[in-house]
């Protein structure tokens, strides 16, 4: 029987339920850019690379990351869920976080090595979790590195008719 590879992502109100401060990622996202960009701004107008100091460039740039940033935090790293039929092989988790970058820093529970979100601030969203839960492992943590470690865990099974060579034509 072939695990569940099904990963479904919480709902906006879920991901902020859990963790209303990831609700502010995207504003220091903001933030960053325009500490960055302002500097560079202010230089490129006083070498005379730009006549005047650019603050559509500037403005567009904020609403750019904002947007960005938000769609990343809350659509491709979404807080999710997978449910894995069974409990799962404890190397396997290791030997696959260790290929994400992943760290255990207590049993069950990895973290990046370098937070995904923020610079300065490290989210409980970021970490993945396993649980057992009865027969089988509720595994949560961002969409995108779920994909990536079922793509580690569940290998595609290679059926017996797919290994069969293809019969040569004799003339």
């Amino acid at each position: 029987m072939q695990p569940d590879t099904t990963i479904k992502k919480l709902q906006l109100k879920d991901q902020l339920r859990s963790e209303p401060s990831k609700a502010w990622a995207p504003v220091e996202q903001a933030l960053a850019y325009l500490a960055l960009m302002t500097p560079i701004l202010l230089l490129a107008e006083y070498f005379g690379i730009t006549d005047t100091f650019k603050m559509n460039l500037l403005v567009g740039g904020a609403i750019g990351a904002v947007i960005g940033s938000t769609f990343n935090f809350f659509s491709s790293m979404a807080l999710s869920q997978w449910t894995v039929p069974g409990q799962v092989d404890p190397e396997a988790v290791r030997s696959a976080m260790l290929a994400l970058k992943y760290v255990e820093p207590q049993p069950g529970v990895y973290q990046p090595k370098r937070p995904l979100f923020s610079l300065f601030h490290r989210y409980q969203s970021e970490r993945i979790t396993l649980q057992a839960m009865g027969g089988n492992t509720l595994i949560s943590g961002p969409y995108k590195q779920l994909k990536l470690l079922s793509a580690f865990m569940l290998p595609d099974a290679q059926s017996p008719a797919s290994d069969h060579t293809p019969p040569t034509v004799q003339g």
